[in-house]
Parts: C-alpha cells; structure tokens; sequence
C-alpha cells in the first residue's frame, strides 16, 4: 500500500524472473536494490530503513520496465 511504513508490496500484471527493483529518494539517491531471481507476481519491500519521504521505485530487467512513487510515512 501507499503510503508505506514497514513494508510495501510491488504487483506485477505478469509472472517475471530475474528482475532488479531499485529505489530512490527525490534527490535521485539510491537507496535500495534488490533482486529478484524468482519467478513471481508479487515482492514484498522491507522499506523500515528508509525514512519519511517520497521516493522512485524502478523495475528492470536489462531496461526499465516500469516505475512507481512510494510515499513513507513515519509515525
């Protein structure tokens, strides 16, 4: 869900293996990559680290297939 707090959940239209989801702040930061060698519908994030703000979520394989916003919200 949007926003998140502890964990969010990325849901492709697709089945897809071996993809890298790669997250960034608004100032274009990298701060998360993760991958994934699965196959899979769904992944989900631990985002506890990040702090509260909006960040960029890319998903790629060899090239971006598609890019998300991601509000976190602290408490």
């Amino acid at each position: 869900p949007n926003p998140a707090n502890s964990y969010t959940t990325i849901t492709l239209n697709d089945t897809l293996s071996n993809f890298v989801i790669t997250i960034y702040n608004q100032y274009g930061i990298l701060k998360k990559t993760i991958e994934v060698n699965d196959a899979t519908i769904s992944v989900e994030i631990n985002v506890e680290e990040l702090t509260t703000g909006l960040y960029y979520v890319i998903l790629s394989k060899e090239v971006p297939l598609d890019f998300k916003m991601l509000s976190i919200v602290r408490d």
